[in-house]
């Protein structure tokens, strides 16, 4: 008698499925010794499949709209996977280059012209993202390049059972440059809509972190920060007083400044827990840190693909210890916070050294330092327009909301679409971490 070729085929789905995971496993040990860690451990000595994952996304978010979206690179194609509670619910192979969605990052970011319109802010000595976006030759129409984009990441048949579904967050697992990418700003729809207007998202640190959800407490600590928590747990940080001795000229923030002086009025935050100017030190910033439950850096940051460890960090006013003031990715991934918020308002921090299992960068230091969610920008950001959306940011997590801190987030990029339409002001920030 032969098998029910439907059993069949999930059974195949399944077996796939896990080997994708122990590519994956390999990919994400690399990118573990690429920043100086030790190889993983078996997760709670269990394996890792198909079930345990629905298991706990079950246990954490029950039956909520919630659904993991896996990309995994596999001999030049890229497979993208849902999963929800109930488990595998589709599968989308299809052949790719990395070398053309590289360049199709920055093609879309040339046609924001963010070569043009973010230089007042960011450091003068490029990186080979910035570098690499001036050389382009003038790109294909925008919505031409984003549609291209929406149907490599987002194919229309997953889409579909996203919708069906009626799926509100992705939490998004990331190979290569995807992290790199707007997805805010995609059209997977078969409409006007873009990806915002549907969903929040949030970028996973790797599969592991969503399997440790069971390790979390049930009571999901956070869905929003009132003022008396902000005021209490906040540490922010604004335009230092750069080093002049910095192989990086480094041009004042008066709007970071202003950003986070008025952040500090709307949570009644103490003087002690503000930083500007000289007062802004390396040292007391390390010493503050570890006990804050919410960092806010509005400063410099830099990405560098080919030093992704030491060449990518955030810069501070300079001291005794440190006479660049210079924070980098090894020295903040071997700190200790207890942060359930990393606020980094700063140029480039969603930006690093690509690799199969994801991005080298500043984010990931804060992550693997103890830090819950980090918000991070895939740019060098306008200062008007961040003071503003990070003031609306700071308002909706004070706010009860699911899916925290990415829905506050995506709720304040649809108010500050409306005032500010062109997406380089309202789409430059996205979440990295597992939400509450």
């Amino acid at each position: 008698m032969s098998q029910d070729p439907f059993l069949q085929a999930a059974q195949q789905e399944k077996a796939d499925f896990q080997l994708d995971l122990q590519d994956y496993v390999q990919d994400y040990d690399r990118l573990l010794k690429a920043r100086a860690f030790h190889p993983i451990q078996n997760w709670m000595n269990r394996p890792i499949t198909e079930h345990t994952i629905a298991e706990c996304l079950h246990f954490y978010y029950g039956e909520a709209p919630i659904a993991l979206l896996l990309y995994f690179y596999v001999e030049d194609e890229l497979r993208s996977w849902i999963l929800t509670t109930k488990g595998i619910q589709g599968v989308h192979t299809q052949p790719l280059e990395m070398e053309r969605l590289e360049a199709l990052e920055l093609e879309l970011k040339k046609s924001l012209k963010l070569g043009s319109q973010t230089l007042h802010r960011a450091p003068k000595k490029r990186g080979t993202f910035i570098t690499s976006i001036q050389q382009l030759s003038e790109p294909r129409d925008r919505e031409e390049i984003i549609q291209e984009v929406s149907d490599i990441l987002f194919p229309p048949e997953q889409v579909q059972i996203l919708q069906e579904q009626k799926i509100e967050h992705l939490i998004i697992l990331p190979a290569l440059n995807i992290q790199q990418i707007p997805l805010a700003i995609l059209t997977p729809f078969q409409n006007d809509q873009c990806l915002l207007d549907v969903w929040s998202y949030s970028m996973a640190p790797s599969i592991f972190d969503v399997a440790d959800l069971v390790l979390r407490k049930k009571e999901k600590s956070l869905s929003f920060l009132p003022k008396e928590t902000l005021a209490k747990g906040s540490l922010l940080v604004g335009n230092p007083s750069f080093s002049s001795e910095s192989s990086w000229e480094l041009p004042p923030l008066p709007g970071a400044e202003q950003e986070v002086k008025l952040l500090s009025e709307t949570v009644d935050l103490p003087q002690e827990s503000l930083l500007i100017g000289d007062e802004a030190l390396k040292n007391h910033i390390l010493e503050k840190a570890g006990d804050a439950l919410i960092l806010y850096f509005a400063t410099h940051g830099v990405a560098d693909p080919e030093d992704p460890l030491d060449g990518c960090g955030l810069f501070f006013t300079p001291d005794e210890q440190d006479p660049m003031g210079f924070w980098t990715c090894r020295e903040i991934q071997h700190s200790k916070l207890m942060a359930s918020l990393v606020i980094l308002s700063a140029c480039q921090t969603g930006l690093g050294a690509p690799q199969d299992a994801g991005v080298i960068g500043i984010f990931r230091a804060f992550h693997k330092a103890g830090a819950e969610n980090i918000i991070m920008s895939l740019w060098s950001v306008d200062d008007t327009a961040t003071q503003e959306l990070m003031q609306l940011f700071m308002e909706k997590i004070q706010e009860p909301h699911t899916f925290f801190p990415c829905e506050p987030l995506r709720q304040a990029m649809l108010e500050y679409r409306k005032k500010r339409p062109e997406p380089i002001f309202w789409a430059p920030f996205s979440a990295f971490g597992v939400p509450d």
